[in-house]
C-alpha cells in the first residue's frame, strides 16, 4: 500500500474516533442537563408537597385554637374581632 494511501486511512481514522469522541462527549452533556433538570423538578415537587403539609398544619392549628377560645370562654369568641380575626388569619394561610 503506497505511503500516502497508508497516510490517508490513518487520517480518516483519527477523524472517526475524534468524531466519535464528540458525539460521545454531547451525548454525555445531555444526559447530564437531563439529570439536572428532573432533580430540579424533583426538588421543586417536594418544596411544595412540603408547603402543602405546613398550611395544613397551620390550618388545623388555627381550627383548634378556635375551639379552645370556645371551651374557656364562650363569650370571647362572640366578640365579633376575635372572630374576624380568625377567619383572617385562615384565609390568608390559604391565599399565601
Amino acid at each position: 500500500m503506497p505511503r500516502d494511501q497508508h497516510e490517508h486511512e490513518g487520517d480518516l481514522e483519527e477523524k472517526r474516533h475524534q468524531e466519535t469522541f464528540a458525539q460521545q462527549k454531547h451525548e454525555l452533556e445531555f444526559d447530564e442537563k437531563r439529570r439536572k433538570d428532573i432533580l430540579a423538578q424533583r426538588n421543586h415537587e417536594v418544596g411544595i408537597e412540603q408547603k402543602r403539609y405546613i398550611d395544613g398544619l397551620v390550618l388545623s392549628l388555627i381550627s383548634d385554637i378556635g375551639s379552645i377560645l370556645k371551651q374557656i370562654n364562650s363569650s370571647l369568641i362572640s366578640d365579633r374581632s376575635t372572630e374576624t380575626a380568625l377567619v383572617r388569619a385562615k384565609t390568608l394561610n390559604v391565599v399565601s
